[in-house]
């Protein structure tokens, strides 16, 4: 099969995780594939290499940020998503359409909601099936934001994204594309959107050999949080773990390692606690996973799945979580993890599995278990096999 592949991202193991799963499982099936993409790596400095060692041709374009805030600021009062408007390149638009319009493809993949106005181009003379990965309903997500301000500016924001987002689903799943998300709960919020759209669920994968379970053993047990810490779930995740619980576990001395990169002026306070280790971006986030340790998901923001939990569980972690940090995944609460909202029952989550390591080790195994049965690459790659052949052949539940 050829494929167009089209995303706002390099993607890789460490920045836009997801085009990663599907870039290198389709590889490895044999399939021929093409990169179109806006040149951001993020921070991962080879990740145009790794594409390309997976013998994928790359097609980048470079757009400034001054274009994209411009973007932005000239749109603000129409209905146009952010999201999308940061993406908008005429350069990106004509590299795109030129490679779409030799005619050798056989499929268009779109990743991220924000490249759907390329899907709505591509359809003035492309025929073959379009399928566009959100991965989450996005409108879910910004109802559940404006709930949450934590900064001023960035809550007005979220104010509007929640206002402008659900239209513009409406307006793209009435178009004849095959959408994707990675949860039931998304699908369930798009199809209320419209009932009619053909909505397709495909769960994020973890290398289940990259991430494994990994022993200290020489140091007492300690917290992990990671994240990109710029976004709005993280930072909300972590003011409200040093805010609300840690005064209520304030007689253990355990440190929490924060494993990400980004951190923003508002987790000032957390960055100056020295109960925190801020350890900044990481090269292989496998590397800083013990099964000794307590994964902390203190999520209240969410849509879709977090890919985190699922490294956690395949590094044998015993996790506390809230309801919506698992959201998605198909775990069950005192087998796979230990569920807590308030923050008296977060603390008392991670005082009980200081205090009773044995079972810290039963929940990591079972959560181990799980991610190897239902998440693993080899599970990913026969979901979009499968998907793939009945998009193509036209045959199955569609």
């Amino acid at each position: 099969m050829r494929i167009c592949f089209l995303s706002p991202q390099i993607p890789s193991g460490a920045y836009g995780r997801r085009g990663w799963s599907f870039l290198s499982a389709l590889a490895a099936q044999g399939h021929e594939i093409t990169l179109c993409c806006i040149a951001d790596p993020g921070p991962v400095e080879d990740a145009a290499r790794r594409i390309e060692g997976l013998g994928i041709p790359i097609h980048a374009v470079s757009i400034s940020r001054l274009k994209r805030w411009g973007h932005c600021l000239t749109g603000w009062f129409g209905k146009t998503p952010l999201r999308i408007l940061h993406c908008r390149s005429g350069a990106l638009r004509e590299v795109f359409l030129s490679e779409l319009r030799d005619g050798r493809y056989d499929l268009l993949h779109v990743d991220r909601f924000r490249m759907a106005p390329y899907a709505m181009a591509a359809r003035e003379f492309f025929c073959g099936p379009v399928v566009v990965d959100y991965p989450d309903a996005l409108s879910l997500y910004y109802q559940r934001a404006v709930k949450n301000p934590r900064h001023f500016f960035k809550a007005f924001i979220d104010r509007r994204e929640n206002r402008v987002i659900p239209l513009y689903e409406q307006v793209l799943l009435n178009h004849d594309f095959i959408h994707l998300v990675c949860s039931e709960v998304d699908r369930a919020v798009l199809r209320s959107l419209n009932p009619q759209a053909h909505i397709e669920v495909i769960t994020h994968r973890v290398d289940t050999a990259e991430f494994q379970p990994r022993s200290r053993k020489d140091l007492a047990a300690r917290g992990v949080f990671t994240g990109t810490l710029y976004y709005l779930p993280n930072i909300d995740g972590l003011l409200w773990l040093r805010e609300k619980v840690l005064p209520l576990i304030s007689d253990r001395k355990m440190m929490i390692d924060v494993v990400g990169f980004g951190a923003t002026s508002e987790l000032d306070p957390v960055k100056a606690d020295p109960r925190f280790h801020m350890t900044g971006y990481v090269e292989r986030m496998s590397d800083h996973l013990f099964q000794e340790d307590i994964y902390l998901c203190p999520i209240h923001i969410a849509a879709g799945v977090r890919n985190k939990l699922l490294e956690a569980f395949a590094a044998g972690m015993a996790t506390v979580s809230t309801r919506m940090g698992y959201e998605g995944i198909d775990c069950e609460p005192g087998t796979h993890l230990l569920v807590a909202e308030s923050p008296d029952e977060f603390a008392d989550a991670i005082r009980f599995l200081l205090d009773h390591p044995d079972e810290r080790r039963r929940i990591g195994n079972a959560a181990r278990q799980l991610v190897c049965e239902r998440y693993s690459p080899e599970a990913f790659e026969c979901s979009i096999q499968s998907f793939y052949a009945r998009v193509l052949n036209k045959s199955g539940d569609f």
